[in-house]
């Protein structure tokens, strides 16, 4: 999520960017944020992002990490985006006591 931030965020603005992890104790969960104030996305580029297509060899880390955190934690990942603000991507995993 942090190699997408720079590549697809930051790096495609003139003057680079600034990206943020979160990570914040919330009850028994862990909520973990990659915030990036890059190029951002519309919502037809998000659903692409997110469809699996079988042929596809490159930009599967999201949707890989979307089918892991759904199998382990049945939740996946939360994406916020506007197109020229930036991205955040937040995902929570239960805190082992």
């Amino acid at each position: 999520m942090v190699e997408n931030a720079v590549n697809h965020g930051v790096l495609k603005r003139s003057k680079g960017g600034l990206i943020t992890i979160q990570i914040l104790k919330k009850g028994g969960f862990v909520e973990i944020s990659v915030i990036d104030d890059g190029v951002g996305m519309d919502d037809e580029k998000m659903n692409q992002i997110f469809k699996i297509q079988p042929d596809r060899k490159r930009g599967i880390g999201l949707v890989n990490t979307e089918q892991r955190l759904m199998r382990a934690y049945g939740k996946g990942l939360r994406v916020i985006s506007t197109p020229g603000v930036g991205t955040t991507i937040t995902f929570t995993v239960p805190v082992n006591v």
